[in-house]
């Protein structure tokens, strides 16, 4: 999609991508949500040097539209963030969650779709979760009942 396609999708609210990634001792570990078609990507924990080079490479592809991370984050995710952040083109919004949010949450459910190999993705993915309830993504005028719909779980590579 061109830049003037999200764009216009951000705007009208029809399409977001939620981004959770968490990075600890050289390892990387994400998940995203993407509210166009219900899915929730995830990939295994992965080495990143300091520059999170990997990273970029995810951000730049996938384009999320808000970034979750832990407060309790190694420096280079900080200041690769703030970096981010002074990009005109470019400007996600960054959501911090204390770090007892990106717990390992409902693993009965989980151990069915996804590994377990990727302690950091796991975290990721209990605090997308989370985050999709409280923002309820895509379902927002819904009654409280209603969840944020995963309909597949998908292995993401690049």
């Amino acid at each position: 999609a061109s830049g003037r396609d999200v764009d216009e999708e951000e705007e009208d609210g029809t399409a977001a991508v939620l981004l959770s990634v968490l990075v600890q001792r050289g390892q990387l570990g994400l998940c995203f949500y993407d509210s166009e078609d219900s899915s929730l990507h995830y990939m295994v924990d992965a080495p990143d040097n300091h520059e999170l080079h990997l990273l970029s490479r995810v951000i730049q592809e996938v384009r999320p539209h808000v970034i979750l991370t832990s407060a309790k984050q190694e420096r280079c995710l900080t200041q690769y963030l703030q970096q981010l952040g002074s990009d005109p083109q470019y400007k996600p919004e960054v959501v911090t969650y204390p770090y007892v949010d990106f717990e390992m949450d409902k693993m009965s459910y989980l151990s069915s779709c996804i590994t377990f190999d990727s302690p950091l993705m796991l975290r990721a993915v209990g605090a997308l979760l989370k985050c999709l309830d409280r923002r309820r993504v895509g379902v927002e005028l819904e009654d409280i009942t209603v969840g944020v719909p995963i309909l597949q779980f998908r292995a993401y590579t690049l």
